[in-house]
């Protein structure tokens, strides 16, 4: 029953984090550097992909098993922004450029996910799911990104003037374009994320409310999703040696599958190996 219960607390945690994800995304910086942060995105998805799905393969995974691997490797999180951003190098090209980047390769990441698990439940022919998730992507494209920011436009206008109404308001965002995604066949945590894209502008990164928004994920929602993680793993699986040698496996093939993308930009862009660093 824990790890049931670990298991929904998980799930839950990750839509906030992917939501927040989309929310914090400075799209002006992406706007600016968007050639230079395209050609990068896909070097840092593909790159990683092929050593995932090699690894995969390696491993005996079966071909989808094996690409979510390498998807799952080609995206990344912002951890260190927030250090970066405080020393001034939020206006850096190369920051600019892997901020941007983001934006392209978690898109990416999970489109490659709701293909995987639309295609493991079963039932539909390969052109029958790919006819499914276009128009399911399609129908939550346009509520992401027509409805949700007029939605969101009218109402802090109106009666979402106080913090607590605001909040809400972001919360029915998340929740009701992770349902939608659902039913359509796609994974929640794409709705999620897309819900937190089309609201982006409506709550600045340096604003008092994403603040807030900020802090609730912080203390509760990311405490929360590392001790639900937690639940859910079998100690004695993790100190298995097989388990640490394909951990250490694919932890060199993920990093080295980063670092190759990062020093691509070297030669490409110009960069400084202090920017590739």
């Amino acid at each position: 029953p824990l790890r049931l219960v670990g298991s929904e607390m998980c799930i839950r945690d990750r839509l906030y984090l992917m939501f927040v994800a989309g929310l914090e995304l400075d799209l002006a910086v992406f706007a600016k550097h968007r050639r230079t942060a395209i050609i990068f995105a896909l070097l840092t998805f593909f790159i990683p992909v092929v050593f995932g799905m090699i690894c995969g393969f390696a491993v005996g995974y079966k071909f989808a098993a094996a690409l979510l691997l390498g998807s799952l490797w080609a995206s990344y999180t912002l951890v260190v922004y927030p250090i970066v951003r405080g020393m001034g190098l939020s206006t850096n090209k190369a920051v600019a450029v892997v901020v941007g980047a983001t934006v392209i390769t978690d898109t990416m990441s999970l489109v490659v996910l709701a293909f995987v698990a639309g295609s493991t439940r079963g039932g539909s022919s390969g052109f029958e799911l790919i006819v499914q998730i276009v128009l399911g992507f399609v129908l939550l494209l346009v509520y992401c990104f027509i409805v949700l920011p007029k939605v969101g436009t009218w109402f802090f206008a109106g009666i979402g003037r106080s913090r607590s109404m605001r909040y809400l308001f972001i919360l029915f965002a998340m929740l009701s374009s992770a349902v939608l995604a659902e039913a359509l066949g796609i994974e929640a945590i794409v709705g999620a994320f897309f819900a937190g894209l089309a609201l982006n502008r409506l709550v600045p990164n340096e604003s008092e409310f994403m603040e807030r928004i900020e802090f609730f994920g912080s203390t509760l929602l990311i405490p929360l999703f590392l001790v639900s993680v937690g639940t859910i793993i079998d100690p004695k699986v993790m100190i298995d040696p097989s388990t640490l040698a394909l951990a250490a496996g694919f932890t060199a093939s993920c990093v080295g599958g980063k670092l190759i993308a990062a020093a691509l930009c070297k030669p490409l862009f110009g960069f400084s190996w202090n920017e590739v660093g």
